[in-house]
């Protein structure tokens, strides 16, 4: 996907569309009516939007442009969510409501169409990513993964407890940007359901869950024995940890797996993660056991992946440089000559032998006859010495 750039004009108009219009016509799902005049979101119950503006009261933020909500609400960074918007409104134009809304959590939720090839998809998940080929395989044939048709992103799926999809993301294989397809139920988040283990692994994305698993089978280990879940995505406290919630697509799992006893935290190491790693604990930590295993020195389980292979790869090609030295120290030198004869036959008038010697031997000089190497008769190689290793020598 190019990037484009945009001026401060087109950014400015860009702002122009504010979150209950664009909420509207792109994420319908997400407005729930809670008043005569006011609409909260089907994900955040306490972000309310009324009078053109939405209040993040949890969080403590708020705007009113699309925009702002987009990069405050979703995470993504200000061109990200510019070029969001323009694409959103040169797809489908928006028609703008003042006092209509969707009341309940009824859009039409649809994937997005599936590329003819996933080549795309394959690549950016096992090289960039360096997630396991056994594990792309394992979601592509389950469906939970497929690159999109028109922008050749990965789509990652959710289904409910009847198999029937409810939730997708998007993220991009040519850059940065990562997207909830409209209408995505949250609640069944990218998820793998194990009903005979009480063990929950909780992640913030698909890509750290599955790179968890190539990690598991890199040390040899059962990467499909436990249930394993992606919050998609997770949000700071706020105000304070009492009006904090608990992450939509958690609070449903363990409604609907009972089992569940132990939950393993592997988020982010930034303040988001630890954030929500507090939340949880706060929330859950009398009914479960909860452990914080997520990385200590690196961002995510993504980057512990791909730095255990940058180590790896480091490493042999260390290995490889150390061979080839060792076999030019064993190496020996030696002089060897080369014999070429060349024979030509000419043909010339004179009175006795050494005058034709000298006449041919004139038009050699002058150039009046060449040898080349159809002349060759005869072409030998020698070894005239053999010097010592150049490892004795460098001793």
């Amino acid at each position: 996907m190019s990037n484009k750039f945009y001026t401060d004009e087109e950014a400015q108009e860009l702002q122009k569309l504010d979150v209950f219009t664009y909420l509207y016509n792109y994420e319908p799902s997400e407005l729930v009516k809670s008043g005569k005049k006011e609409y909260r979101t089907a994900t955040h119950s306490s972000l309310v939007i009324s009078n053109g503006k939405w209040i993040w009261f949890s969080q403590g933020k708020g705007g009113v442009s699309a925009i702002s909500y987009l990069m405050d609400v979703k995470g993504m960074n200000y061109y990200e969510a510019v070029k969001y918007v323009d694409k959103c409104i040169r797809d489908s134009p928006p028609v703008y409501h003042v006092n209509k809304c969707s009341k309940t959590n009824d859009g039409i939720f649809k994937l997005p169409p599936v590329s003819k090839d996933n080549k795309k998809m394959m690549y950016y998940l096992k090289n960039k990513r360096k997630i396991d080929k056994e594990v792309i395989q394992f979601y592509y044939q389950k469906g939970m993964i497929y690159e999109c048709s028109y922008d050749h992103s990965v789509v990652f799926v959710g289904y409910d407890e009847k198999g029937i999809e409810r939730y997708a993301s998007k993220r991009a294989t040519d850059g940065d940007w990562k997207i909830d397809v409209f209408n995505s139920n949250k609640e069944y988040s990218f998820q793998l359901v194990n009903k005979e283990s009480d063990v929950l692994n909780i992640f913030e994305s698909a890509i750290d869950l599955m790179s968890f698993q190539t990690l598991e089978k890199l040390h040899k280990r059962n990467w499909k024995k436990n249930n394993y879940l992606s919050l998609s995505g997770v949000t700071a406290i706020g105000n304070s940890i009492e009006e904090s919630e608990l992450p939509i697509a958690l609070g449903k799992f363990l409604e609907i797996n009972p089992q569940i006893k132990v939950l393993n935290l592997y988020l982010d190491n930034d303040k988001a993660g630890k954030n929500s790693i507090a939340k949880i604990n706060y929330l859950l930590g009398k009914n479960y056991q909860i452990y914080d295993k997520g990385p200590k020195k690196m961002k995510d389980v993504n980057e512990v992946l791909t730095r255990k292979f940058k180590q790896k790869d480091r490493k042999v090609m260390d290995q490889i440089r150390d061979l080839l030295l060792c076999k030019e120290k064993m190496m020996k030198e030696y002089v060897v000559e080369i014999t070429e004869v060349l024979q030509h036959q000419e043909t010339v008038k004179a009175h006795s032998k050494n005058e034709a010697i000298n006449v041919v031997r004139e038009k050699y000089k002058n150039e009046d006859v060449i040898l080349n190497d159809e002349n060759i008769t005869d072409l030998r190689f020698d070894v005239l010495e053999v010097k010592k290793k150049l490892f004795d020598r460098e001793r």
